[in-house]
């Protein structure tokens, strides 16, 4: 019953993931973001086949991870919560609104891979029982049909750890790289239009 893939997002902007498995759960998280992005502030979990897709939306920010159907509901929002936690606690707002997709992966997935294992294997620690019990207290889990937030002709047979799917997934991180690729260039593009621009104006004031 593991958790088999995390990520933390701005809107539907990806900033940091992991996955402990092949699948193409990237190709449905980014159909569900694309609707949770709309939503100001919401805890839930969606279910498609034997799988969840366990949520919390927050000024802005989605927390999100996708278990199998048998892994405790509040254990996933207990992990939820100590990945936004310790997102907030690390990253400054400024930081957090300027990051391109991905900025923040090779710092905080290594998090999201600590806590996924820790929320996996040691579900009975006195700190989860905490948070799950002030779950309880304070909220109600509500269970969805993932149909809720996804039309129908956009929902397909979710694959996890089947080679199927490998090459779904890797098209979809070829895809995203290039689109951060092109963000970086028009940037460089841009300064260097800006200092050629300088150069050229002091050429003129000068000779």
């Amino acid at each position: 019953m593991p958790i088999y893939y995390a990520l933390v997002s701005r809107g539907d902007c990806v900033l940091a993931h992991f996955a402990t498995t092949s699948g193409n759960f990237v190709t449905y998280t980014s159909l569900l973001l694309s609707k949770l992005s709309n939503i100001e502030s919401k805890q839930a979990s969606y279910s498609s086949d034997n799988y969840l897709f366990h949520c919390i939306v927050q000024e802005g920010l989605i927390y999100l991870c996708l278990t199998d159907n048998s892994y405790d509901s509040r254990l996933a929002m207990a992990f939820l919560l100590e990945v936004r936690e310790r997102f907030l606690s690390r990253y400054p707002d400024e930081t957090i609104k300027e990051a391109n997709a991905f900025d923040l992966n090779t710092d905080f997935s290594r998090i999201l891979s600590n806590q996924m294992d820790y929320f996996t294997h040691n579900p009975s620690s006195d700190k989860i029982e905490l948070v799950k019990k002030k779950l309880e207290s304070t909220h109600s889990i509500v269970i969805e049909n993932i149909e809720k937030v996804m039309q129908r002709n956009e929902k397909a047979e979710l694959l996890i750890g089947k080679t199927e799917a490998v090459a779904e997934q890797a098209s979809k991180f070829k895809s995203q790289s290039e689109k951060l690729k092109w963000v970086i260039w028009k940037k460089n593009a841009k300064f260097a239009a800006g200092l050629l621009g300088f150069f050229f104006l002091l050429w003129l004031l000068f000779f």
